[in-house]
Formats: C-alpha cells, sequence, structure tokens
C-alpha cells in the first residue's frame, strides 16, 4: 500500500475507485481507536466506490501507520488528516468516521470547514458531553457492570473513559491468553478477530505503553459547544442503543437542529462493522436528500422544530431483515431490504381503513391509476377544465390517505421517541385535514362546480 509523509510521519493509505473512468466526489473513512482502514476496506469500500473516489488510511499509531511517541490529539491527528487529503489533491470530501475517528474529522472540520462536504458520524463521543446519562442507560450500563463484577474486571461503567479503559484490560486479557466474556466481546469487536484480533491487541498494547496516546486522547479533545454549533454543512449522525457514545449524541441533537440522528436498534459501539448494510443504507438516504430537514421539520406556523432521534423500522438480523412494529414486535424475516419496506408498507396501510375511500386506487399498488392520483400536475383542481365530482374527490382523498402512510414511513417511528408536543401536532393535523375533506365532499356532492375556489366559500 501507498505511503504519504504529512506532518513528519508516514501514514499509510489506500484508494479505491470504479475503472469506469467517471469523476467522482470524494469521500474519506476514518476509524476509530484499535482499528485500522479494514475495518472499512472489506464491507464499504466497493460499494462506495459506485458513488465515490474513496480514501481510507491508518490513523497515527494504527495499522500500517507510523507510531511516534506523541501527537495523538484529535486536533493533531486531523492535521495529518488535512495534510494527506493535500498530498492526494483533495480540496473537499465527504467523512464517513466511526468513534475516536468522529473526533478527528470533527476537530478537522472546525478547524477547517472548506474542506468538508458532508460527515457522517457513527457513534462519537465528545469529551464536553461525558456527563449525560438517562434512565435507560444507566439500567444498560449496569448490566455491564454486574459482568465486570462478576469476572472481577476492576473498572467502573460510570467512568467517562470506560470504553477505553475496557478496550486496554481486555487486550491485556487477549495477549495473555485469556477468554474474553461473550457478554463483553461485542464491546471490544477490534480484539476479538482471531490471529488479527490478537495483533490488533499487540498493537493497542504497545500503543498505550511506548507513546503519550492514553493521555492525549482522554484528554480535553477541544470541541466546545460554541465550535461545534458553527458547522454548518450536512451532518447524519448514527447511535447504537447500547454505546456509551449515545450520551454524546443525546446532547447534540441541540447543537445541530439542521443534521439527522438516527438510532441503531439493539447495537453496540461497532455497529458499523456487524451491520453494515443498515449504515450504508442510512448513508444513501442521506445523501440522496431523503432526510431533507429543512421541509419535514418545518412547524405549522413556520417556527422551528427541535431535533428528535429516529430510527429505521426495517432493520437486519442474521443476514435476513425484518420490520418493526410500533409495538416493537419484529415482523419477517425477508430476504432482502426492499422486501422488508414492500411488507412494512403494506402493514401501515393496513392500519388506517377508516382514511380509505372504496374504489380509489392505491398509492402502494403501483398501478398507473395511483401514479396519476399523486401527480402534482393533477392534483391541483385549477389546471383541470373539467368539473369537480365526489368520483374524483374519492379518488383524492385516498390517495391523500395514502400519502399519510407514505408520511408515516418517511418519518420511520419517530412518534415513539418524540414528545407529547409533536405527537398532538401530528393528530391535530390530521383530525382538521380530515374534517376539511368532509365538508369538501359535502359541498361537491351538492353541485359539481368549475370554480374549485366556490369550495372554500364561507369556510376558515
Amino acid at each position: 500500500m501507498p505511503i504519504a509523509t504529512v506532518n513528519g510521519t508516514r501514514i499509510n493509505y489506500v484508494q479505491v475507485e470504479d475503472p469506469d473512468g467517471t469523476a467522482r466526489e470524494d469521500i474519506v473513512l476514518v476509524h476509530g481507536l484499535a482499528t485500522n482502514l479494514a475495518f472499512w476496506y472489506f464491507k464499504y469500500a466497493l460499494p462506495l466506490s459506485k458513488r465515490f473516489r474513496v480514501t481510507l488510511f491508518d490513523l497515527r499509531g494504527h495499522g500500517r501507520s507510523e507510531m511516534r511517541a506523541s501527537g495523538y490529539a484529535p486536533a493533531v491527528l486531523a492535521e495529518d488528516v488535512v495534510g494527506l487529503l493535500d498530498h492526494l489533491k483533495i480540496d473537499r470530501a465527504h467523512f464517513l468516521t466511526h468513534g475516536f475517528g468522529g473526533v478527528v474529522a470533527l476537530s478537522l472540520a472546525c478547524a477547517h470547514p472548506e474542506r468538508v462536504r458532508s460527515l457522517v458520524l457513527t457513534d462519537n463521543q465528545i469529551s464536553v458531553m461525558r456527563h449525560v446519562e438517562t434512565p435507560q442507560e444507566l439500567a444498560y450500563w449496569q448490566s455491564i457492570q454486574s459482568i465486570l463484577d462478576r469476572h472481577g474486571v476492576e473498572l467502573d461503567t460510570k467512568d467517562a473513559y470506560f470504553g477505553y479503559q475496557l478496550l486496554t484490560r481486555m487486550a491485556e486479557w487477549r495477549f495473555r491468553g485469556l477468554a474474553v466474556p461473550d457478554e463483553l466481546a461485542e464491546l471490544v469487536s477490534p480484539l476479538m478477530m482471531g490471529t488479527t484480533g490478537l495483533r490488533t491487541a499487540a498493537q493497542w498494547l504497545r500503543l498505550m505503553d511506548t507513546t503519550t496516546a492514553g493521555a492525549e486522547m482522554m484528554g480535553d479533545d477541544g470541541l466546545s459547544l460554541e465550535r461545534l454549533r458553527s458547522l454548518r454543512f450536512p451532518i447524519l449522525a448514527m447511535y447504537g442503543d447500547h454505546s456509551q457514545a449515545r450520551l454524546s449524541g443525546s446532547e447534540l441533537l441541540e447543537v445541530w437542529p439542521h443534521a439527522e440522528f438516527r438510532r441503531v436498534r439493539d447495537a453496540g459501539h461497532f455497529f458499523p462493522a456487524s451491520r453494515p448494510e443498515e449504515v450504508l443504507l442510512a448513508c444513501e438516504r442521506f445523501w440522496g436528500g431523503e432526510f431533507d430537514s429543512a421541509s419535514r421539520r418545518a412547524r405549522i406556523g413556520g417556527s422551528a422544530r427541535r431535533t428528535y432521534f429516529r430510527s429505521n423500522r426495517v432493520v437486519q438480523s442474521d443476514g435476513l431483515w425484518h420490520f418493526i412494529t410500533r409495538e416493537n414486535n419484529r415482523i419477517g424475516p425477508f430476504p432482502t431490504s426492499d422486501e422488508a419496506h414492500d411488507a412494512l408498507a403494506r402493514y401501515v396501510s393496513s392500519l388506517i381503513p377508516e382514511l380509505e375511500f372504496a374504489g380509489a386506487p392505491s398509492a402502494f399498488d403501483g398501478s398507473p391509476g395511483a401514479r396519476s392520483a399523486v401527480d402534482p400536475r393533477r392534483a391541483n383542481p385549477a389546471v383541470s377544465a373539467s368539473p369537480i365530482t365526489p368520483q374524483k374527490l374519492n379518488q383524492k382523498s385516498a390517495t391523500t390517505a395514502r400519502d399519510v402512510s407514505n408520511t408515516a414511513l418517511n418519518l420511520d417511528d419517530s412518534f415513539e421517541y418524540a414528545d407529547a408536543q409533536l405527537i398532538e401536532e401530528i393528530h391535530t393535523s390530521a383530525v382538521e385535514t380530515l374534517h376539511l375533506l368532509q365538508g369538501v365532499r359535502a359541498r361537491i356532492a351538492q353541485r359539481p362546480l368549475q370554480d374549485p375556489t366556490q369550495l372554500f366559500e364561507g369556510s376558515t
């Protein structure tokens, strides 16, 4: 693999791009602690190369990059990345990051925002936000504490740097040939991959024992709330249910109202390695503009709405796909994500029969009638020369009902995590819309109209 010398340090990197010769935007993948570029290479590089020119590299002291005596603070590592970008003549790039790699990318973004097109953070933790806890998260970490106590591991899950400490302790166990408890294996995933994991454990211990990395990485990362609020480029932040980093994510909701926040169900810190299809699907939706927060979060009346964690209703487990109901039941399995999404659409549709109007085509069924019903040129009665009839409104009303169902899918299960005010707004808007439709239908039943504005005479 090629080596670039930046900031006096040899950095190992590799680039992957589609051989068709088409010019593509750049994406840089930044791994976390105790891993290397292989964390991304096998499951991400090839799929992403269809859209981007992909650059992967080993952080200083990791993989095949040089292990210097010092220089492991996020700001210094960020300058390593800037130096690599300059070496490769990359002016701006998208970034996909995991864990500590997200802290490095955020440090780069705060110092050089012009170099960042967009940023995907997966389970990163920020020092200024390590104090936040919720009852659910406390319960989870109490269960981990009981496992540690049972195995004689003298660590405190309440410690802000527990993740670093557990990684080092389990690396010591692996290096000494001791078995890592199954309950803790997912928390230290990079150390558990056979011979490769053993090498990773040895390299991590050498990094901790022979350099200042431990002190620098566990110190203040320099990411103040003021600096983070200054970031304006698109951001997608994903956090596992059972990760200590979720505490940072909860605080970032208030810092980045323009960002998209996704909860990864039943996942720990290393979900990008164990569930790559879900991460890639969320990234594609993000880069494709599906998470357009400006239009989706506009309040009735125009005021801004706060950001929420949302999660996919379609999830992957053991290579197969399921969808999850609001009651948290798993339905499936399905062989592909598309089939699971189709089944979820049918399921949501079946829950709103009171919005159906007999004889109207479904917006889900793909029929020509359904497609024409949602055509914006036909949705506006003012562009039609024919009278509005009860039959036409029946058809449009059914399409509106299906659009409500589609909107519910696009919001995923935000109902589950939204506050009471948001739920009340959604409910009130739906009721008001149905009442308006009923009034319009009653007027049309009395007499067909050439002028659509007559429908709303006397309405408030």
